[in-house]
């Protein structure tokens, strides 16, 4: 069978007028997500909401799905390039829905859905990922210390244990508006849901709440710099990314940190240097803490 007649067949079957479609086959298995094309929320698409549901609803074999091709009917954003590159391994824009009369019945298609209260219900942090508390909605911060010292009290929540990828890292967002008012915060949750960095769950509460994007003039504070997947979606959500400021404290030298669309457009700002013992504090073994002495001696 023509491959790439088989890719359009698939789409074909599971295309839904006003919806874009992204899927994936495995083992005769096709995991698919459907998004509505009128929906106002910035940070989810199909992609988003396949890859996050596949961690939600397969954990044990997302791994394994997520090493085959993803296809989408729509183009691919900067969030979901991003996600793609850190969580899974590749995929095709654009497919055309076309029906060449295969038979597919051999094929099981099952629908992926992503709840995010289900998902941070699963992990010890997730009352505080689901919304901002009442009590310190709007709550008015002065200065940049007091930003850090919030920020790296959200990360200490996070458990340290001698099996680091049992445990969720300490990595810590938080987002203030022109006025220093705090409107957003998010704490690394990605432990068993690869997708739910800090960031990620900062951009997907705030949008959730609000009903719309990140607002212009804002400053995002994140203990570490965001990855290819955190960058890729905060560029996505901000009404003008160009308005806001991205700092963080704690400088990431992995593959998936370097050259981020942040990186590309000048967004973001190392700010380890004049807060050498809190960053201090986040780390976690020697190597790092070499690696962060020697950046902010750059």
């Amino acid at each position: 069978m023509d491959p790439e007649k088989r890719v359009q067949q698939i789409a074909y079957i599971l295309q839904k007028e006003g919806y874009a479609l992204a899927f994936v086959e495995d083992h005769g298995r096709v995991y698919y997500s459907l998004f509505s094309k009128d929906s106002l929320d910035p940070s989810s698409s199909a992609i988003v909401q396949l890859l996050q549901g596949l961690f939600g609803q397969f954990v044990d074999n997302s791994f394994f799905i997520l090493r085959r091709r993803l296809y989408t009917t729509e183009e691919i954003s900067a969030k979901e390039e991003g996600m793609i590159r850190v969580v899974a391994k590749r995929a095709r824009s654009k497919v055309k829905a076309v029906n060449h009369g295969l038979n597919l019945s051999d094929l099981e298609f099952i629908k992926i859905e992503f709840s995010r209260q289900q998902a941070l219900a699963e992990n010890h942090l997730g009352v505080f990922n689901l919304s901002l508390p009442e009590n310190l909605r709007g709550l008015a911060f002065k200065t940049d210390q007091e930003r850090w010292d919030f920020v790296t009290q959200l990360a200490e929540l996070n458990p340290r244990g001698l099996i680091l990828h049992d445990y969720d890292r300490p990595v810590a967002a938080a987002l203030w508006n022109s006025r220093g008012e705090l409107l957003s915060y998010g704490i690394n949750s990605s432990s068993r849901n690869k997708t739910l960095h800090a960031e990620i769950n900062l951009v997907q509460s705030f949008c959730a709440a609000s009903g719309g994007p990140l607002p212009e003039g804002g400053t995002l504070f994140v203990t570490h710099k965001p990855c290819r997947m955190c960058a890729g979606m905060i560029y996505d959500c901000s009404a003008n990314p160009f308005s806001m400021q991205i700092k963080y404290l704690i400088e990431e030298k992995g593959r998936l940190s370097r050259n981020t669309i942040l990186d590309q457009k000048g967004l973001n700002y190392f700010c380890g240097v004049s807060n050498i013992d809190m960053a201090k504090k986040l780390l976690r073994n020697v190597d790092q803490l070499s690696d962060f002495t020697a950046a902010t001696r750059q």
